[in-house]
């Protein structure tokens, strides 16, 4: 049976969710392989981890980061660095494969309402937050697509190029500044002790 994606109004706390749409094109063909059904499957493990409620509608893995599960006010950084990690994974396996996974993924950044049910939380869409996400994957070919709205809220720390014509951006990089303040703030509890 197919999951709820909750496209409907519900009662909950509205959030600006980041949604990671990935696509596999070529699903129907990847079911009796193992390695790839392997991947797909550490790949929904690994966005979990990372404390993205995951949901499959028909050839397409939704991964959504609220600000609430992830304890971070940008959801928006945190989906674009678990996107190129995805990225990588699937371009690595396509390198040492016959059998492709033809895939694009978008990431869309918009509201959705969050509600907490028996200890989880339900997902319900608000205007074009999924169809965003899931247009951007449509257009990604082999490849991680960000929507305009993502672009904004992590081009200070990701390097992007557009793609021509489009309102859609290209990751080219990852300024791991978050390190160096780690560095800074550990430097500075040091000095302050002496």
């Amino acid at each position: 049976p197919k999951r709820s994606l909750g496209y409907s109004s519900a009662t909950g706390k509205k959030e600006q969710c980041a949604v990671i749409a990935l696509t596999v094109h070529n699903l129907h063909e990847l079911i009796e392989d193992d390695r790839a059904s392997d991947l797909l499957e550490k790949i929904t493990s690994r966005a979990s981890s990372a404390k993205a409620a995951v949901r499959e509608d028909r050839n397409t893995h939704l991964m959504i980061f609220s600000p609430q599960k992830v304890k971070n006010e940008n959801p928006s950084l945190i989906a674009v660095k678990v996107g190129k990690e995805i990225e990588k994974s699937l371009k690595d396996y396509n390198q040492k494969n016959a059998l492709k996974i033809q895939f694009g993924m978008g990431i869309h950044l918009g509201e959705m309402i969050v509600e907490s049910m028996q200890g989880a939380s339900a997902f319900h869409a608000v205007g074009n937050t999924v169809i965003a996400a899931k247009k951007a994957a449509e257009r990604a070919s082999q490849q991680l697509l960000l929507t305009s709205y993502v672009h904004r809220k992590v081009s200070n720390v990701v390097k992007t190029q557009q793609v021509p014509a489009e309102s859609l951006w290209t990751v080219t990089n990852i300024v791991e500044r978050e390190d160096y303040t780690d560095f800074i703030d550990k430097f500075m509890t040091r000095q302050n002790r002496l």
